[in-house]
């Protein structure tokens, strides 16, 4: 059965590993008209959307992924808009899965913290990081002593423009409430290629899930 999977920067370095498969059809993030495209030239399989741009297109529609879902694929939205498009669209056949979907079913966080800008080709280098992956990355790393600093931090960020908030200037802002070392440490992993984010993580665990039957 068909595995058709629409992801970018929540791929990562990973992309082409997943493309180089047989049973893999790794595709760029998906625009307004790319699923709709996809269900009138297949047989219906596995879907699976993570990643979609807006700059260039309209963002995927939802009459789109309904109507795939009516001809029989299997969708399952994960990490970035395809958790988004997955929270829009409860009990309709499009499922939902990973921290990222959970988190916005259980906060109601607007969209725009699983937002972020990246470099549209492998491996998709993220130039402004998703407010969501930042308060995973904290969040994991904060002593007890520093949570009610990094809560303000993340209350404080949630109010700027997504494509602001970059590496430095998040750990300039972050100065403000930590020292400028610990800020530094704090936000360390995000600098490394080899770290992968809490979306990116949602996508690793599903394509194990699917990959594995």
């Amino acid at each position: 059965m068909t595995l058709v999977v629409f992801a970018g920067p929540s791929a990562g370095r990973l992309w082409t590993d997943w493309a180089a498969r047989d049973d893999v059809d790794m595709r760029l993030p998906a625009v307004r008209g790319d699923v709709a495209s996809l269900v009138n030239s297949d047989q219906p399989g596995t879907l699976v959307l993570a990643d979609g741009a807006f700059d260039r297109s309209y963002a995927v529609g939802h009459r789109e992924l309904l109507e795939a879902a009516s001809l029989g694929w299997r969708i399952i939205g994960v990490s970035s808009l395809g958790a988004i498009r997955a929270t829009d669209l409860p009990g309709t056949g499009v499922r939902g899965v990973g921290q990222a979907y959970g988190y916005l079913v259980n906060t109601k966080a607007p969209d725009d913290h699983l937002a972020l800008i990246y470099e549209p080709e492998p491996p998709f280098r993220i130039f402004a990081e998703a407010l969501f992956d930042v308060r995973q990355c904290l969040r994991d790393r904060a002593l007890p002593a520093e949570t009610g600093a990094i809560d303000a931090f993340l209350e404080d960020a949630a109010r700027w423009w997504f494509g602001d908030r970059t590496r430095d200037q998040l750990q300039d802002r972050l100065e403000t409430y930590v020292s400028a070392d610990r800020a530094a440490q704090l936000l360390a992993p995000l600098a490394s290629p080899l770290y992968n984010r809490a979306k990116q993580l949602d996508l690793i665990d599903l394509m194990k899930e699917l990959l594995a039957r």
